[in-house]
């Protein structure tokens, strides 16, 4: 997670605690299954430090709030928010 948010955010948390983890099966494009197991962290950064590390995979950076999400969104956040949502927001202070 540490050498994650370096790589694409060019930052390091100010700090983290790990939520837990999931199990996603999904299917390729070409119909191939996958497996991959979900290491969730919750992290705080300075938002001025972030900066786009990746551009060829990461288009914009924004801050939102859990009721005003963009879209499209990664087809595994349902599946995160249906484990972890309850602590999310508790660390927002949204509960």
């Amino acid at each position: 997670m540490l050498r994650e948010i370096k790589e694409e955010y060019g930052t390091k948390p100010i700090s983290y605690s790990f939520l837990g983890y999931f199990d996603s099966f999904r299917q390729t494009d070409d119909g191939q299954p996958t497996h991959w197991v979900a290491l969730c962290f919750a992290a705080l950064v300075d938002a001025d430090s972030i900066k786009i590390n990746e551009p060829d995979m990461i288009d914009e950076i924004g801050w939102f709030s859990l009721d005003n999400l963009p879209t499209p969104m990664h087809s595994q956040f349902p599946n995160f928010m249906n484990r972890f949502g309850k602590q999310i927001k508790i660390l927002l202070k949204e509960e």
